[in-house]
């Protein structure tokens, strides 16, 4: 439940390029893109900066797609999480009090689910 603070999607309008002229390395591969940071004290200091910025790496593991993306976050043992997004941009994030906020930011912004059914079922 960690990438409950942060709102994923996929594609962007900055991206455009990307999606016409870029090369698919592999079969299944999407832009993944961060598109707002839920406010909350565990997110504290992360502002509109990193909005509509797409997700390079988890932890410095590619993110070949928003599946791909949920299962490295879901599967993650660390203390922290380390989100790489373009341009040089980095969050770093505890994932025991992203963990803890996750339910009460779902409830502050009226959001019923964490993700969508496709990505609950699979995992």
């Amino acid at each position: 439940m960690l990438f409950m603070v942060l709102l994923f999607y996929i594609g962007s309008i900055d991206l455009v390029s990307a999606a016409y002229y870029g090369v698919l390395d592999k079969p299944g591969r999407e832009i993944v893109i961060l598109s707002q940071i839920l406010v909350d004290d565990v997110t504290n200091g992360y502002g509109t900066l990193y909005h509509n910025t797409a997700v390079v790496s988890i932890n410095g593991t590619q993110v070949h797609n928003l599946k791909h993306l949920v299962e490295l976050i879901e599967n993650f043992n660390q203390e922290f999480v380390r989100i790489e997004l373009e341009r040089e941009k980095v969050l770093i994030l505890s994932v025991k009090e992203a963990k803890q906020a996750s339910p009460m930011i779902l409830k502050q912004n009226q959001i019923a689910q964490d993700r969508s059914a496709d990505l609950r079922s699979n995992l």
